[in-house]
């Protein structure tokens, strides 16, 4: 995982630039969503706290690996 002291937005959006980031939590008691936005589409994180999902994050960069975006919505089909 990257070296980072601090597991923040602020750290995230310093580190890599040129990405995207919301970080979010619309209810009480809900889990936190951390939303990265890049060239390859948006990509979703949710855990209990900001710290869990920018690990998440970073663990997933460190793998090399980039996650599925979520599947667009299907076109409309005057035949289907």
């Amino acid at each position: 995982m990257a070296d980072l002291t601090v597991y923040s937005l602020d750290t995230l959006r310093s580190k890599y630039p040129n990405i995207g980031f919301a970080l979010y939590a619309y209810e009480p008691k809900e889990p936190v969503i951390l939303e990265v936005f890049n060239q390859a589409g948006t990509f979703k994180f949710t855990g209990a706290t900001e710290e869990e999902v920018v690990k998440e994050f970073l663990q997933l960069l460190d793998m090399k690996t980039e996650p599925e975006p979520d599947p667009a919505e299907p076109e409309f089909d005057i035949f289907g």
